[in-house]
């Protein structure tokens, strides 16, 4: 039996969807790293991000339980609540800087092909430099 069980249903039960929103966050971010478009990246990371919310919601609603509880159960109970709560705000801040880092990969990939875009432009502003300056010479002769 789940150590948390035994002390309340509810707090079980909210382990549980955290649980779940991690394991399913864990896949997204493996499924986020393979996906090469921008677009789809962004959508990922959206959905990420709304379940990130739904977590930090859910720990919100552990905490709170959990102070609730910690006025009638014993010390022992109540410190095993406190490091499961810390252990849930651990895998939370983890998540968050998987996602910031995941956010950063496709920003630095999207400034490097905006900065190869330009450097094309350059070369082709510089082409057509050339050629004018050509065409010019060849007019006044």
């Amino acid at each position: 039996m789940d150590p948390l069980s035994a002390i309340s249903e509810e707090l079980a039960e909210i382990d549980g969807q955290i649980a779940d929103i991690f394991r399913a966050l864990s896949n997204g971010f493996q499924k986020l790293e393979k996906i090469k478009d921008s677009n789809r990246q962004s959508r990922q990371l959206e959905e990420l991000t709304d379940k990130m919310r739904d977590c930090k919601r859910l720990i919100k609603e552990f905490d709170r339980e959990v102070k609730n509880m910690e006025r009638i159960n014993d010390p022992n109970t109540s410190r095993m609540l406190n490091e499961k709560k810390q252990s849930l705000v651990v895998h939370e801040t983890i998540n968050v800087g998987t996602e910031t880092t995941q956010a950063l990969k496709a920003q630095t990939e999207q400034m490097s092909r905006i900065v190869n875009e330009l450097d094309s432009i350059h070369f082709s502003i510089k082409k057509a430099s050339k050629l004018v300056k050509e065409i010019g010479r060849q007019v006044n002769f």
